[in-house]
């Protein structure tokens, strides 16, 4: 099964505040949360991963410089994918 992520994921994932992620979600330009426990949700990692790489904007993301992130393809993917949708804003 597919590990779910928290607003705190997506924003560490994205690097877009949570006025951003709000909007975009109150504009219907953002993945459907996956209803968790009461008024928290969960999105599904691939489904950002492919909303990221549909954006035509990059935009500049924090440089993570832990191990673990460095390391890991589908981060840096979505990274590159976020960087190029900031980009066209």
């Amino acid at each position: 099964m597919e590990k779910l992520q928290t607003l705190k994921d997506i924003l560490e994932l994205t690097g877009a505040s949570y006025s951003s992620v709000n909007r975009w979600m109150n504009a219907g330009e953002f993945p459907t949360p996956i209803n968790g426990r009461g008024k928290k949700f969960f999105w599904a990692k691939s489904s950002i991963e492919s909303w990221m790489n549909q954006q035509s904007t990059p935009v500049s993301v924090p440089i993570v410089t832990t191990p673990k992130r460095q390391t890991d393809a589908a981060f840096q993917a979505a990274r590159a994918a976020l960087e190029r949708h900031r980009k066209t804003k």
